[in-house]
């Protein structure tokens, strides 16, 4: 018949040392994927904060311009009655 289960058979032991291998090589590979992730995943939350950032900035400025706005038109530094028209 065939090759029957006997640990000192060195086909099982060269078999068990080859399953070794492929669990290793596979292990490797998710771990290889798992940082691929976490790389893009750090690429966008860096992507997100720039974006965020210069939301944050022009929001700043918009506020800044608009209140020298105000005030120009209080102070009657600009003439705002025509704007309407």
């Amino acid at each position: 018949g065939g090759a029957s289960y006997n640990p000192d058979n060195s086909i099982w032991k060269k078999l068990e040392k080859f399953e070794g291998l492929e669990i290793e090589k596979l292990e490797k590979l998710e771990i290889e994927k798992l940082e691929i992730e976490r790389f893009k995943i750090e690429k966008l939350e860096n992507q997100y904060d720039a974006i965020i950032n210069k939301a944050t900035i022009q929001i700043e400025l918009a506020q800044e311009r608009r209140t020298a706005l105000i005030s120009a038109a209080v102070t009657g530094t600009i003439d705002v009655r025509d704007w309407g028209d």
